[in-house]
């Protein structure tokens, strides 16, 4: 009887060790899962009236006061403004005006460090800058324009600061997205 016991106490501690053995595995594959293959963000169309974009299925479409169309998901904005040349004469800007002329009333009316400077991408002209205090929480912004007609499209990408590097290349990516009907 005495064997018997013993031999059943081993069994009983080798099945805890096997069933904590393969709890410990279980929970390494799902770290590793977790830290080195993180899930890709899908992507997904938002279809307006006048253009597509492919963003990530965390954004949903939102309203807010003086912007066209605003997109929102937890890390990141996209607020887009449309206005049409005609209309934009008290900032300087005309029928005539190219995207260089729109994007650089955009500094100076926001009072944009001087040395923001206005790059060229293959359909639009981009500016990147960071605005923020020490009071508050800064944010990263890359601001997107481009031209249809009479009418100048501003597409502003945000972030905070200190997710700049992970959303600058996609920022980017999110622009060049960007069909027009």
């Amino acid at each position: 009887i005495d064997n018997r016991r013993t031999t059943m106490k081993k069994q009983k501690k080798s099945w805890i060790f096997l069933i904590l053995a393969i709890v410990m595995v279980v929970v390494i594959v799902i770290t590793i899962k977790v830290f080195f293959f993180p899930k890709k963000a899908v992507a997904k169309t938002f279809t307006e009236k006048e253009y597509t974009i492919k963003l990530t299925e965390d954004f949903a479409k939102e309203k807010i006061e003086g912007a066209t169309y605003y997109y929102e998901s937890d890390n990141a904005i996209v607020m887009v403004i449309n206005e049409k040349a005609s209309e934009l004469a008290d900032i300087g800007i005309g029928e005539d005006s190219t995207v260089d002329d729109y994007m650089q009333a955009i500094i100076d009316n926001n009072k944009l460090p001087e040395k923001t400077k206005i790059n060229k991408r293959e359909d639009y002209r981009f500016i990147s800058y960071e605005n923020g205090d020490k009071k508050s929480e800064k944010y990263y912004f890359v601001a997107v324009t481009f031209r249809q007609g009479d009418e100048f499209w501003l597409m502003n990408f945000a972030c905070r600061q200190t997710d700049d590097q992970k959303f600058k290349d996609q920022f980017f990516k999110w622009a060049d997205s960007v069909k027009f009907k």
